[in-house]
């Protein structure tokens, strides 16, 4: 056995040696960084490398990569040609989807000469580089992979060779051969996110002595790991037996890159690309000593890059003026490690953060990135400054805020990441929505021009719909994760409870964390009624199979309206079962009633005051459903949209004494924190604006507060919170309804503004559709405290009406603001008389009609 820092020195020795030797000989030595420079220049021969990942439209994304080939080239004198391929473009998808891209790509990496794959870290384009390592394996073509390169290059091993068709990474999900393993360093528990600082040691091994699962069997086809850590537990460096050249390293060698000095990796794969590595190594000298005579080398204070051997044999070829550079290069160094440590010395006494010599490069890196809240600061007695139970658009926000003002999170979800907004509500409704509005359009497109499209439920591809819609919510998970772990968020799949005020155990792990924050949202409501297996609820309605024929959706609130609507588009006939006296009760009554006049002339059944008694199956497909009135009628689905509740039973609240009312719902003051002073709650658990953006605006605030560097509490803002119904047509509000107007400045203390008018859109089609805008003015201050809006344009309207109420926009300032025309927008800022008015001049007229009848009598 043999120890030393990334590579064995004597090769990398022999290997710059041999290259310097190369060099000479064709008379293209240079002495000075300016000749290097232009030395690229001046080449005749290339070498072709193509670089396979997924961040190549990002500039400067492998700038490492790109400056330690560049050396490597040089030293082999050779002109670096790069070729940059997408990984997603060369899967079959993209195939299918995008032929010509597909081709292209393809292209580009069978040209190459050398394959390179380079880190990276989550599931986007994985596919892709193992198809062209397989390809590189194959040919057989000059290979390296960095980090997730190696992990790639053992999977499509493993898969093709070992015949092991499910292999993959345990980072990926479940897999029945998972061949990459977490890392077990640092960061247990969060795959891809530790990373090496400063220098490490890496053991070569000559025998097979690594015995982790799978590692024997690779290495029996082949596939040898040649380096590991010291612990054992690392397989470092991997290379295929009868393969030109076919390397794995899970570190990152082109850090340790110098112009003088290129990384051996590198070299090595560019001198295979140009078909002299065998040629190159053939002139080295066999090892006089067997490696397990040999002891480790210890660096000296500034690691240096050079041997007794090579001096003797630099000044032998007269080199001295490289000789010298070297030296510069030595002094450079150790100024530079003395003055980065001074300043690591001073500044850990500044923060109290005790100096240890023996990992500068660790405690440096923790220093720096630590915020100045000493909140955040280092505490042995909690694994976590913070742990987040909840993996929706509050718990995210809170957990990458944490971790950027310096604290150490973790967050759990036993579900998918993006919560209840972008796995079963707000993405997948819109995307629902838009799907439902072209057959509206089709049809309405004859009015223009186009030739007559009427499409009915049946043409629809509901199969294909529904897999893009759960293609587009799998990268949104990717992306909330890769979100997580780019700041360093520890993310732990499973289910949390709260075991004590500072500890959370999942999956029977006991986490030990300073504060505690729940955001785990909430599920749908499921009445207890006869039949209630039979019915489905809207997260139920994110994957059906198919289109309903009808349907029978019960409630008025928010997902009953929009699903009304959403299937009504499709083709569906929908009855709407509504128990109180109208939709959106919370919303303006005239809201209310004229957007129930508009469902009803889409074709939109409702029926108000009624309750369902028991739904009973008739045969596949087909329900019975008894009303408490003794009424009946048969559906084909029936769904409950009759609200959510908080998620909380299963969290062991009651073993910390956290406060929950009769519902569920945490009780907590208006800095999101309970009862228990280091445990917070956001987003509907605590059922106070149950809206996306106002759980992602509690999770900053709480992270700023609890965490910020300010050390300033703040307080989110629930007045005058902009929201819409996603209806058709749609809704959007913001502010006082009139109800809340009167109450609030009494009967005469308010004005109302209101215009009905028909979007311009609907005019060629002859649709019978009204817009509707009305605007609540308080009479003291000419402030307009609420807008409420009907209009297809609604939800993009209301989102900048609510800006203008916030600032305290008056009625005189909408007045003498310019409409932009024509718009549904500009009737919001044309509307000049008061409803008020109107009702008066009614009644005046009335009085006028009365007395002249009066008159006429006496007369």
């Amino acid at each position: 056995m043999k120890s030393h820092e990334f590579i064995p020195r004597d090769l990398e020795t022999k290997l710059v040696k041999e290259s310097e030797k190369n060099r000479k000989a064709s008379g293209s030595r240079f002495s000075c960084k300016q000749k290097k420079e232009n030395m690229s220049e001046r080449l005749v021969n290339e070498v072709v490398i193509a670089v396979v990942g997924k961040y190549i439209g990002l500039e400067d994304s492998y700038a490492s990569v790109v400056k330690a080939l560049n050396h490597a080239a040089l030293y082999c004198n050779r002109k670096l040609i790069l070729r940059f391929v997408h990984a997603s473009d060369l899967e079959a998808n993209t195939q299918k989807e995008d032929p010509v891209k597909y081709h292209e790509a393809w292209q580009l990496l069978c040209g190459a000469q050398g394959i390179l794959v380079p880190g990276g870290f989550g599931s986007r384009g994985i596919e892709g580089k193992i198809s062209a390592i397989e390809w590189a394996r194959t040919q057989p073509k000059p290979f390296l992979g960095i980090c997730l390169g190696l992990q790639c290059a053992v999977i499509e091993f493993a898969r093709h060779v070992l015949n092991h068709k499910g292999a993959n990474s345990a980072e990926f999900g479940k897999s029945e051969h998972p061949v990459i393993i977490e890392m077990p360093e640092h960061n247990p528990g969060a795959m891809g996110a530790t990373m090496r600082l400063g220098r490490r040691t890496t053991v070569f091994a000559t025998e097979n002595s690594v015995n982790p699962e799978f590692v024997t069997e690779l290495e029996q086809q082949g596939m040898k790991f040649v380096g590991r850590s010291e612990d054992n537990e690392r397989m470092e460096i991997m290379e295929l037996e009868n393969h030109p050249y076919f390397v794995g390293v899970q570190f990152h060698p082109e850090y340790i890159s110098r112009p003088m000095k290129p990384s051996p990796p590198y070299l090595g794969l560019i001198w295979a690309a140009c078909h002299e590595l065998k040629n190159v190594l053939s002139k080295l000298p066999k090892q006089q000593q067997s490696q397990s005579d040999v002891k480790p080398e210890t660096p000296d204070l500034v690691n240096t890059p050079f041997s007794h051997e090579d001096i003797t044999v630099i000044l032998s070829r007269g080199g001295t003026l490289l000789l010298l550079l070297r030296v510069i290069q030595i002094l450079y160094i150790f100024l530079l490690k003395v003055t980065v440590l001074g300043i690591y010395t001073i500044f850990g006494l500044l923060v109290k953060v005790t100096v240890q010599p023996l990992k500068p490069y660790h405690i440096l890196f923790r220093t720096f990135t630590m915020s100045s809240n000493q909140k955040t600061t280092e505490n042995k007695q909690y694994d976590y400054d913070l742990f987040v139970i909840g993996g929706g658009s509050g718990g995210i926000r809170a957990s990458k805020i944490s971790a950027q003002n310096g604290a150490r999170v973790a967050l759990a979800e036993d579900k998918k990441l993006g919560g209840t907004c972008v796995n079963a509500g707000c993405v997948p409704k819109k995307l629902f929505c838009y799907a439902s509005q072209f057959r509206e359009l089709f049809h309405d497109a004859s009015a223009y021009g186009w030739p007559t499209i009427d499409f009915k439920l049946n043409d629809h591809n509901w199969q294909k719909f529904i897999k893009n819609k759960n293609d587009e919510i799998h990268r949104l998970n990717e992306m909330q994760e890769k979100g997580l772990r780019d700041n360093n968020v520890e993310i732990t799949t499973g289910h949390a409870t709260i075991k004590d005020k500072h500890t959370v155990v999942v999956n029977g792990k006991d986490y030990k964390t300073n504060y505690i924050l729940v955001a785990v949202g909430g599920t749908p409501v499921r009445p207890r009624i006869e039949g209630h297996e039979h019915m489905i609820t809207s997260d139920d309605a994110f994957h059906l199979e198919k289109l309903p024929k009808n349907i029978l959706i019960v409630g008025g609130g928010y997902i009953a309206t929009e699903f009304s609507c959403i299937f009504n588009g499709f083709g569906s006939d929908v009855i709407l079962i509504v128990r109180g006296k109208s939709i959106l009760r919370s919303f303006d009554t005239d809201i209310s009633a004229k957007l129930s006049d508009e469902l009803k002339k889409s074709g939109i059944k409702i029926r108000f005051e009624t309750e369902i008694k028991s739904i009973e199956k008739q045969q596949e497909d087909n329900f019975l459903v008894k009303f408490k009135d003794g009424s009946t009628t048969e559906t084909n689905l029936v769904m409950f949209a009759v609200g959510r509740k908080p998620e909380t039973e299963k969290l062991g609240l009651d073993a910390v004494g956290v406060k929950c009312n009769e519902k569920g719902v945490i009780q907590v003051n208006e800095f999101s924190q309970t009862n228990v002073d280091n445990i917070y709650a956001i987003g509907d658990v605590t059922d106070r604006k149950n809206l996306t953006p106002v759980a992602i605006q509690e999770g900053q605030y709480f992270a700023n507060s609890v965490f910020g560097k300010q050390n300033k509490k703040q307080v989110v803002d629930y007045q005058n919170v902009g929201t819409t119904v996603f209806a058709e047509p749609a809704v959007g509000v913001c502010g006082l309804t009139e109800k809340e107007a009167e109450e609030k400045f009494g009967k005469d203390n308010y004005d109302v503004y209101e215009s009905s008018f028909k979007p311009m859109f609907v005019n060629l089609p002859k649709r019978d559709r009204k817009s509707y805008v009305k605007l609540i003015v308080e009479r003291k201050t000419e402030k307009v405290v609420g807008i409420h809006m009907i209009d297809h344009a609604a939800p993009e309207i209301i989102q900048m009406c609510s800006v203008a109420i916030r600032a305290g926009a008056t009625k005189d300032l909408f007045d003498s603001t310019a409409g932009i025309h024509p718009t549904s927008a500009e009737e919001i800022v044309q509307i000049k008389k008061k409803r008020n008015d109107e009702k008066k001049k009614d009644e005046n007229m009335e009085k006028t009609q009365h007395d002249q009848k009066s008159e006429k009598k006496k007369d």
